[in-house]
């Protein structure tokens, strides 16, 4: 569920932030400071008791002092801020956690379950239900599809065999060259097709593995890129590419990082 990872995410931030402010608090002078303005021209106050509002005037070459009571009183904002952000935080994600709609379904048995259309999935339940749905795949030049992958099928390359044998050692749902049409009718197959849990939605990777060839870089990766853009397909939203070239090979290691960042 995306806005529970986002809660989350703010959670640590906030929690970072507060260990940052708790170690800064600790070498900041004693007492508070008070600040009178008057005909545009400020003048501070060192408040040493509580009961004591006006405090004792700080005379100028103090800067110093002053600079470092402003930073103690914003510090000390800032932590009664965070405190209280962070406590609402897990009030919500426990509620979010505890009464989550989409998890009826999940704890139904299987025999209720096999009876009924569920209204709400988790993310985990909708991946499964998009892994295991039919789709129109390519039938183009199937005799080059002679590399299995450990999922049982055939692809045409050894790169392809690393990348779909990533995607399954990851938990990524995809689809080898799932049939996509452009918004100008014309029909193409991503090398696959990725299944987004967070953001529930496909997103497509091509491998482009010959871009050293101008030829191939106009064919196959210019104007298809180009048809891709038309149909609102874009690099950094739903559309992610690896290269390959003469004298440069796939880096599994910083493919497999950029995946699990975007997909994860």
């Amino acid at each position: 569920m995306e806005l529970l990872d986002e809660l989350k995410k703010r959670m640590k931030q906030l929690e970072k932030a507060r260990a940052k402010v708790h170690k800064e608090l600790e070498n900041q002078p004693e007492g508070h400071i008070r600040v009178s303005s008057f005909k545009g021209y400020s003048r501070f106050y060192l408040r040493n008791d509580p009961k004591d509002f006006n405090g004792q005037y700080i005379p100028k070459g103090k800067e110093e002092l002053v600079r470092a009571l402003i930073k103690k009183d914003y510090l000390e904002r800032v932590r009664r801020r965070i405190e209280k952000e962070l406590s609402q935080l897990r009030r919500y994600i426990g509620l979010l956690e505890k009464e989550r709609a989409d998890v009826v379904y999940s704890k139904m048995c299987t025999a209720r379950k096999a009876l009924v259309e569920p209204v709400l999935l988790t993310d985990d339940e909708l991946a499964e239900v998009w892994a295991g749905q039919k789709y129109r795949q390519s039938t183009y030049l199937p005799e080059y599809k002679i590399y299995p992958t450990k999922r049982g099928e055939m692809v045409r390359s050894k790169s392809e065999v690393f990348l779909a044998d990533m995607f399954y050692e990851m938990g990524i749902p995809y689809r080898y060259e799932q049939i996509v049409k452009t918004k100008d009718g014309k029909v193409y197959a991503p090398d696959f097709t990725l299944w987004d849990k967070k953001r529930r939605r496909e997103v497509y990777h091509e491998h482009f593995g010959l871009v050293d060839d101008p030829d191939y870089r106009r064919d196959r990766f210019l104007n298809k890129i180009d048809e891709y853009r038309k149909s609102g397909i874009f690099f950094g939203n739903n559309l992610m590419a690896t290269f390959e070239g003469e004298g440069s090979v796939l880096d599994m290691n910083e493919i497999r990082t950029m995946f699990e960042r975007a997909l994860h």
